[in-house]
């Protein structure tokens, strides 16, 4: 009855008319009649220690004209200034993915997220300057091996504070580039990570599998168009770190299914709700080899053998997981060739309610291959939208010109597509997208990446509703706290999100924070922070419109 609760609130009509500002519902209080699409709220938070303060607030953001976002519209047009605007590019390049990833972190450790691109010739750095602009920094990077490069994932796998670079190639031996004071130094060779010579590897993801305090690491590996899934594919790896950068490895954990799959990637993400993250596999060819899901049985994996619902067949491409209905999920979408799949969970089982809710291409728009699967909140409205990446495939037959999507989460009513109206609707090859707050607004701006041109950044513009960039931080190991889940608590009201280091988008990677839309609230009640090792801990709230650090208690 759960999901056919569901299926009905997804059917109704979408809202008519309006700006994202201004249409019925914007206040954070419309969720709380919502009819379930997932897990219900958490009510048992164990052993959770009273609230403390203070949290660590920055300073306010700012928007000096927050009438435009209505007036004007809520994205600006591609930035093309520049070192960013002068990026090379080959307009007749033909891959299948290499150089369509997207990297986003403070790779410096000066405060401001900045941009790595990975390409197949030669990967680019640009870090951000006070000004706002993205400045060209190859000189940073090593000076050799910066070719064949698919994506890269950041996290901190030395435990020094920094951010380090886990790269993945096709076509090569992936690499290590350790993080010294914001140059990176190839450190493959101790660190164990390289894979095949020769290996066709498409994303890293992170998390602490096995709770002893180090960054795990899972290595997607597809193995190209020439077989189209009719033999095994090139297995994919698994790595237990050592806390020290360096790691050891245990394919072997995996499952034979997973082991045979052509994979885009893998995400470490809670799916059963009991502390452990489990890993989720997206697989092209699914027909033949679906997606897989691996259960963490307190550090070890286990192949689903319940027939969940998870492992749905599809030529699967990008992935988003999180709480898109506001009631603690995690929901799963996947993007595929020709569908897409949205997965919620009822009674122990996942259903794919993706036509009923709206998040599928139009075929009218030749919309059919969809890559990435992006989900953020961009209007603040106190829900995860869908950004969704479309594009052609060079030596198959696909249309040529297909623009990209958002699908504006309404609640009950389904998701309404944007994307053209918000100017969001690029005809390229798209491959990685991501949303993240590049310029520190609040607000999450769009970038994407194309194989046959350069990447395009589109800025947020700022208006009257509220947000909050969470960014928990613990002392030792994963000091970032990958892994771990952020609970903001507002009234009767929760907002649930994850702190992740790959595994979500397609060949993309964000930093490692959280960012919650929160409609009208000038202030939230408080936090409540599991940690990657299970430990509970809430904070005190604060006022929002600004960066909240949550650091663990040291004796916790």
């Amino acid at each position: 009855m759960r999901t056919l609760a569901l299926v009905l609130a997804a059917c109704a009509p979408a809202p008519e008319g309006g700006d994202d500002d201004t249409r019925a519902g914007d206040t954070v209080d419309r969720d709380t009649d919502r009819p379930p699409l997932g897990l219900p709220a958490e009510t048992d938070t164990g052993s959770a220690p009273a609230p403390r303060s203070p949290v660590e607030a920055a300073a306010p953001w700012t928007c000096a004209d927050p009438d435009a976002r209505q007036a004007v519209g809520p994205l600006r047009p591609a930035d093309t200034q520049g070192d960013w605007g002068a990026q090379p590019f080959d307009p007749e390049r033909r891959t299948l993915f290499t150089g369509g990833g997207l990297t986003v972190a403070d790779l410096d450790g000066d405060g401001r997220h900045d941009v790595f691109l990975p390409d197949l010739v030669a990967s680019r750095l640009y870090l951000q300057t006070p000004d706002g602009r993205l400045a060209l920094a190859d000189d940073r990077l090593p000076a050799l091996d910066r070719d064949l490069v698919v994506s890269a994932t950041a996290a901190d796998v030395d435990d020094d504070g920094d951010l380090d670079l886990f790269v993945a190639r096709y076509g090569g031996t992936n690499a290590l580039w350790r993080n010294d004071d914001g140059r990176f130094v190839d450190v493959t060779k101790e660190a164990g990570v390289a894979g095949d010579p020769l290996g066709r590897t498409a994303a890293g993801s992170f998390a602490d599998l096995d709770r002893d305090g180090a960054l795990d690491l899972f290595v997607a590996t597809h193995g190209g168009l020439d077989g189209v899934g009719r033999e095994p594919g090139p297995p994919s790896h698994l790595y237990l770190g050592r806390g020290d950068g360096t790691f050891h490895e245990v394919s072997e954990r995996l499952s034979e299914d997973v082991q045979t799959s052509y994979t885009f990637l893998g995400g470490w993400h809670d799916l059963d709700d009991d502390g452990w993250l489990d890993l989720y596999v997206v697989n092209d060819f699914g027909n033949r080899r679906p997606n897989r899901v691996m259960w963490n049985r307190e550090g070890v994996l286990v192949p689903d053998a319940s027939g969940s619902g998870l492992e749905v067949g599809l030529q699967g491409m990008g992935l988003g997981v999180g709480d898109l209905d506001g009631r603690d999920g995690p929901e799963v979408v996947v993007a595929g060739w020709g569908n897409n799949r949205l997965l919620q969970r009822a009674g122990g089982s996942w259903y794919d309610v993706h036509e009923a809710a709206g998040v599928r291409g139009d075929a009218g728009r030749l919309q059919v291959v969809g890559w990435a699967t992006e989900l953020g909140d961009l209007d603040h409205d106190g829900d995860l939208d869908v950004v969704e990446g479309f594009g052609h495939i060079w030596n198959q037959r696909t249309p040529p010109a297909q623009p990209d999507e958002i699908f504006r989460n309404d609640g009950p009513a389904g998701f309404t597509r944007v994307g053209q109206a918000w100017g969001f609707d690029h005809p390229g090859q798209t491959r990685a997208v991501l949303a993240v707050d590049l310029d520190g607004d609040g607000w999450l701006d769009l970038l994407r990446a194309d194989l046959t041109g350069p990447a395009t950044l589109q800025r947020a513009r700022c208006g009257h509703l509220a947000s909050l960039v969470i960014r928990p931080r613990q002392a030792g190991a994963n000091a970032f706290a990958v892994g771990a889940r952020v609970r903001v608590i507002a009234g009767e009201r929760t907002w649930t999100r994850w702190v992740h280091a790959g595994g979500t988008s397609i060949l993309a990677s964000g930093p490692p924070e959280v960012h919650v839309g929160l409609g009208s609230l000038a202030e939230v009640d408080g936090f409540e922070v599991t940690w990657p090792d299970g430990v509970v801990e809430r904070f005190e709230g604060a006022a929002t419109g600004r960066v909240v650090t949550l650091r663990r208690r040291a004796d916790r």
